[in-house]
């Protein structure tokens, strides 16, 4: 029987596992096909497990946060969807061709959770959001537009504000 714990602390500490003993994985973009195999080395080590995730599901889960794009990594790059709309860290709002809206039931844990995803979808385009500069714009592969603002902008309780990850691909 494995070790029960919350995802988020469980986040944490496979972060802090792989910066320390796999720091090339997270700073070497050819070296991340095998951040996967570490994060399933470190649960297999643990014994770790989050209530309502098969082990694999939770590999994937964390791999998403590390790598990927969290909670949109599912929604982006699908040429059904217009636009994602992040109005905050705990209200997202996916637009479909065909008009038909659908607020997400998942969230970013936090506004950090939220300022920091958008942080990695911009730096595809070498765009910077900062205080400094709280509004960015910018292209992921596929020619996706990201658009973002930030505090000081919204409120820090917020998070990201008015973020529109939209597809610019038309027929």
């Amino acid at each position: 029987m494995g070790k029960a714990v919350s995802f988020v602390p469980l986040l944490q500490m496979v972060q802090e596992y792989i910066s320390q003993n796999y720091a090339a994985a997270l700073s070497d973009r050819r070296k991340l096909v095998q951040l996967r195999s570490y994060i399933d080395k470190y649960l297999s080590d643990t014994g770790y497990t989050v209530d309502g995730y098969t082990t694999d599901e939770l590999s994937k889960k964390l791999y998403s946060e590390m790598a990927e794009y969290s909670i949109l990594t599912p929604y982006l790059g699908k040429d059904s969807i217009e636009e994602i709309n992040i109005n905050g860290w705990d209200d997202i709002c996916v637009t479909y061709n065909s008009g038909y809206m659908l607020k997400l039931p998942e969230h970013f844990y936090s506004p950090q959770h939220a300022v920091d995803i958008v942080k990695r979808l911009l730096h595809h385009s070498g765009m910077i959001i900062d205080n400094a500069t709280p509004m960015a714009q910018g292209h992921l592969p596929g020619n996706t537009r990201v658009t973002a603002l930030k505090e000081p902008i919204v409120d820090a309780d917020r998070g990201i504000r008015s973020l529109s990850v939209c597809s610019t691909r038309r027929e």
